[in-house]
C-alpha cells in the first residue's frame, strides 16, 4: 500500500499545514492534528489521509456546535436540526453526534434534569414540564416514564396564588378567578390540581365589588345610551354586566 511521509508540519492557531515528502500538502484544524497524533517522519496511507480530511469537514459542524454547547445545552433532536440547517449530511451528524456523546457534551438525561430543576424555580406544572420537554426534542420514551409528583403539583401551585391574585385583582372576583385558571392552565397544572388551589383563594371584597361594579355601570351606561334607552338601555348594561362576571344581586343593586 503506497503511503507519504510527513516531511514537515506548520502548527498556526487557527490550522495546521502538513507537508509530505512528494510535495503535497494538508491543511487540517489543530483538533484534527491532535487527535490524530501526527508527526514528523509518520506514514499515512491513502485511507489514513481520507479519514483525516473526513474529520476535518466534521471540525466545521463541531466548533459551532461546541459553540453554542457552552452558553446552553442542547438535546440531541435540536442539534441535529441545526445541522441540518447549516448542511451536513446525515453521515456527517450521526458522527458528530457520536463524538459530543464520546465526550459527554451532550446527555438527553442531563437535559431532563436541567428542565425539572427549571420548572421546580418557575413553578411549573407536570404538563408543562413535559411540554417544555417534548420542545426540546427529547424522545418519547424519556418523558413517559417521568412519574407524577402531586404533592410537587400542589405545592408549586399554591406557591404561586398570592402572585397571581396580586397580578389580577383589579377585576371583580369571578373575572378575576377565571384569569386565575387561565393562567394555571398555561403553567401547566391539571384541573384537578387548579380547583383544589383556588378554593383557597381569598374571599370576595364585597365593598370592593360594590365599587368595581359601580365604575363598570357608569362606563357601560355612557357607552350604550348614545344608541339605546329605557328598558333596552337597561337590558344591555345588565348582559354586560352579567357578561363581566358579576353577581346578580349586585346588578340589580347597582340598578337600584
Amino acid at each position: 500500500m503506497i503511503s507519504k511521509v510527513i516531511s514537515k508540519i506548520k502548527i498556526g492557531e487557527k490550522k495546521v499545514v502538513i507537508n509530505f515528502d512528494n510535495g503535497d500538502k494538508l491543511e487540517i484544524h489543530p483538533n484534527v492534528f491532535t487527535d490524530f497524533n501526527l508527526f514528523k517522519g509518520k506514514a499515512l496511507t491513502k485511507k489514513d489521509i481520507d479519514e483525516i480530511k473526513r474529520r476535518n469537514e466534521l471540525e466545521i459542524y463541531l466548533g459551532y456546535i461546541t459553540k453554542l454547547l457552552s452558553s446552553k445545552s442542547y438535546s440531541k433532536h435540536q442539534i441535529k436540526q441545526k445541522l441540518i440547517k447549516k448542511g451536513a449530511s446525515e453521515t456527517q451528524i450521526e458522527d458528530i453526534l457520536e463524538i459530543l456523546t464520546k465526550y459527554h457534551l451532550i446527555d438527553d438525561k442531563l437535559i431532563i434534569e436541567e428542565v425539572l430543576e427549571y420548572a421546580d424555580y418557575r413553578h411549573y406544572g407536570f404538563n408543562k414540564i413535559k411540554d417544555e420537554l417534548f420542545k426540546k426534542g427529547i424522545s418519547s420514551i424519556y418523558i413517559d416514564k417521568l412519574v407524577y409528583n402531586e404533592t410537587r403539583e400542589i405545592r408549586n401551585a399554591k406557591a404561586l396564588l398570592k402572585d397571581y391574585e396580586r397580578k389580577y385583582d383589579k377585576y371583580n372576583y369571578q373575572t378575576k378567578k377565571k384569569h386565575i385558571y387561565d393562567a394555571y392552565l398555561r403553567q401547566g397544572y391539571s384541573y384537578d390540581v387548579i380547583n383544589n388551589v383556588i378554593e383557597a383563594m381569598s374571599p370576595i371584597d364585597e365593598k370592593k365589588e360594590k365599587e368595581l361594579i359601580k365604575v363598570d355601570y357608569q362606563k357601560l351606561v355612557k357607552k350604550y345610551e348614545r344608541k339605546l334607552s329605557g328598558n333596552s338601555l337597561k337590558e344591555k348594561v345588565k348582559e354586560a354586566l352579567i357578561t363581566k362576571g358579576y353577581r346578580y344581586k349586585d346588578i340589580v343593586s347597582i340598578k337600584e
